[in-house]
């Protein structure tokens, strides 16, 4: 197969020569070297190693540090200090079996907020590791633990239960493990990637929270855990209006439960941005598998989910015997007023799960179970939860408490002006930098002129009567509820015209944002344009919140057409989290990417797009099929497809494009009849991110390229089949 594949590309194409502009662009490190092949064979498929080997780059100062950290504070305290744990540089061998390793650079450290992460006697730690050439089941950052440190078996068996039921939770297994020249030893592997968490998670880009442990105070409140990510490739500004409206949300939670004494507030219905339904699921979970360590102060993870403005809780460290012989279900509160048919429903999501496929998949993470104690711990559960009549004791009184943090506290003013105040409220202005913003946001408490500052509130006003923070994004908007669960929101800038199978949507300017979220819409005929009024200047941020015009979210598509004029955002249509099939899609003289998707598996029958300002198709992680396509005035690429997508196609034509189509990082492109006319590479096929694989691309005979100018990286494939 592999001499066919070069005899055709030898034959049909110019692969030695391509453009500046794609040498530029291709990461030309190739994964994994020799074996980079062998993950093309099922790039949907976690490959799970038998063996992590890692060798410091300064082995005897590993273990000085490691000596250190166990005996520098004493026994009674049991927390390790934060000097011991800095990051050193060390290679990292990832061995599948098959013969087949992968060899990486990276740094590591001592993982573990207590000596229980440490094994002093054998000289071994649990350890947080992170990949600077590579990935494992593309995470890039993750934690290997001592197994007796998360309760071994249930730990891998916990995160799988809750990740088929909707919660957030990290790919988890074991593996082997050696450091250096020590003994092998089994350890917990755990993402802590959030940027591929969320994508196997089915979420989008949004902000990740922790209530922060580690700072020996009593006022310590939430950080943002991924402030080097590019959220929706927005930039600062926006991010920057992302990070502070999530922490400003998770604070006054905090704020409320810890010092305001009100243990309720998470049920409290009048809170808008509370996942009401995420956060009962997660809670009776925790009850019903006596996973109470995660409602810990410091244990507890948030998403902030920037389209529907609202909180859901994220798994960590829950500390669930679900598994063990003497597991008995605990009788606390869960400060949760739940329904009958509430708990009916997530029953009917438990016993939806296939235990075969689920078993198989532990297996898959190195668990053994036996048929006979999955079946009999899902029916525990089951049985707990058809039981479930807690009735919790909610105090609505509003106690109010000093916080009385003796430092510095920081409110924002606009863009990056804040004002600095004291104890007594007396404060001054100070702009701060973005690298300083993001250190902040990150930290919750830092230094700053040889004072420390605290993080806390966004507004200043808003801390000090404790009010409920601002909404925003769709929580700002008009809504119609349209059939089927359906709902549309629109902001001031769009108008909204209805019959019976058509609706219109007019953009008055480019603020203009509009979102089709939940629900089923069927039989459908959507028209979008944009007015030829002259554009006004954006300003109101937080009518622009989302980059994207049209957005479909959480939507099953059924026999629908959409057609799009003008539109002028960054995506003008963005479909995400969305299933169905399309009957025809139009996108014309967009100012940007025409169409766009993500976590999705829609069919489309017909496809015609002409003139976009960038890319004329953008899709990534997810299954695609397409009937006809033509693509025309693509300023960029005429069809992008990347992480870990799959697209498939009956008929594409391309002309008056820059690019053809770009395959990258992990995906997956077949095509049975081509003709593209362009510029540049017809078909550029390549690793881009080293946080995933090469791709494979799918041609035939009756793939037609005008200028014969193709590209593939070492680590992909183009073939003929």
């Amino acid at each position: 197969m592999l001499k066919i594949i070069i005899i055709f590309l030898a034959i049909f194409y110019d692969t030695s020569t391509f453009s500046k502009d794609v040498n530029e662009e291709v990461n030309k490190k190739t994964f994994c070297q020799n074996n980079s092949k062998y993950f093309l064979k099922n790039l949907n498929t976690n490959f799970y190693p038998k063996n992590i080997f890692i060798k410091t780059n300064k082995t005897k100062s590993w273990y000085i540090n490691l000596i250190k950290s166990f005996y520098s504070t004493p026994r009674s305290e049991w927390k390790i200090d934060h000097k011991y744990k800095k990051y050193e540089t060390a290679n990292i061998s990832i061995d599948y079996g098959d013969d087949v390793v992968c060899k990486f650079k990276g740094k590591v450290k001592i993982h573990g907020g207590r000596k229980d992460h440490i094994d002093i006697k054998n000289l071994k730690s649990s350890l947080r590791v992170k990949i600077f050439d590579g990935h494992l089941n593309h995470s890039r950052h993750f934690a290997l633990m001592i197994p007796s440190t998360r309760l071994g078996d249930n730990e891998i068996f916990i995160t799988q239960f809750v990740h088929e039921l909707g919660i957030i939770s990290p790919d988890t297994f074991y593996t082997n493990v050696k450091v250096n020249n020590n003994k092998e030893i089994k350890m917990i592997f755990q993402d802590m990637d959030y940027e591929e968490i969320l994508r196997r998670n089915n979420r989008i880009d949004g902000v990740i929270i922790a209530e922060n442990k580690t700072k020996k105070n009593n006022y310590n409140l939430t950080r943002a855990l991924n402030t080097e990510r590019q959220i929706l490739g927005t930039g600062w500004e926006k991010n920057q209006t992302y990070y502070l409206n999530a922490l400003d949300k998770t604070n006054y939670l905090v704020i409320n439960e810890k010092f305001y004494n009100q243990e309720n507030i998470l049920s409290n219905k009048n809170i808008y941005f509370i996942d009401q339904d995420k956060f009962k699921d997660f809670y009776l979970l925790i009850s019903a598998t006596n996973g109470f360590h995660g409602t810990q102060f410091g244990d507890r993870r948030y998403y902030y989910n920037l389209i529907l403005d609202k909180i859901e809780p994220v798994y960590y460290d829950w500390k669930s015997n679900i598994l063990e012989k003497n597991f008995r279900n605990s009788n606390e509160n869960i400060n949760f007023q739940v329904s009958k048919e509430h708990i009916k429903k997530l029953i009917k999501k438990i016993e939806n799960i296939n235990l075969d496929n689920f078993n198989k998949m532990l297996k898959n993470k190195r668990l053994n179970i036996s048929d006979k104690k999955l079946n009999d711990t899902f029916k525990e559960i089951v049985e707990y939860l058809n039981n479930y009549n807690f009735t919790p004791k909610f105090d609505d009184r509003k106690i109010y408490v000093d916080f009385d943090y003796k430092e510095n506290l920081i409110f924002h003013l606009n863009k990056n002006t804040y004002e600095l105040c004291n104890i007594n409220f007396d404060c001054e202005k100070t702009e701060i930098s973005e690298d300083f913003e993001k250190k902040l946001f990150q930290e919750h408490q830092i230094s700053y002129d040889d004072r420390l500052i605290k993080f806390i509130r966004k507004k200043k006003g808003h801390f000090n009567s404790n009010i409920t923070p601002s909404p925003n994004s769709i929580n700002l908007m008009d809504k119609i509820n349209l059939k089927n669960n359906l709902k549309l929101y629109f902001n001031n800038y769009v108008k909204v015209f209805k019959t019976d199978n058509t609706i219109t949507l007019k953009y008055l300017n480019d603020s203009g944002r509009a979102f089709f979220i939940g629900g089923i819409i069927k039989n459908t005929n959507i028209v979008v344009n944009h007015s030829d009024d002259t554009v006004r200047k954006i300003e109101n941020l937080y009518q622009n919140y989302i980059p994207y015009c049209l957005t479909f979210y959480d939507t099953e598509l059924d026999n629908i057409t959409i057609e799009a004029n003008k539109l002028k955002c960054n995506k003008a249509i963005r479909l995400i989290n969305t299933s169905g099939n399309i009957k025809k899609l139009t996108v014309n003289n967009s100012s940007e990417d025409a169409v766009s998707a993500e976590i999705s598996h829609i069919k489309i029958f017909e496809t015609t797009i002409k003139n976009a300002g960038d890319d004329c198709l953008d899709f990534e992680t997810g299954n695609y099929i397409f009937v006809t396509l033509d693509l025309k005035g693509c300023a960029d690429k005429a069809f992008q497809i990347k992480r870990k997508s799959n697209v498939k196609i009956k008929e594409i034509k391309i002309t008056e494009s820059k690019y053809g189509v770009s395959v990258l990082d992990s995906s997956v492109f077949q095509a049975d009849l081509s003709n593209i006319n362009t510029s540049k590479e017809c078909l550029v096929v390549y690793r881009e991110n080293d946080g995933y694989h090469g791709s494979l691309a799918e041609v035939n005979n009756n793939f037609k390229c005008i200028n014969n100018k193709i590209f593939q990286d070492s680590s992909s494939l183009i073939l003929n089949k």
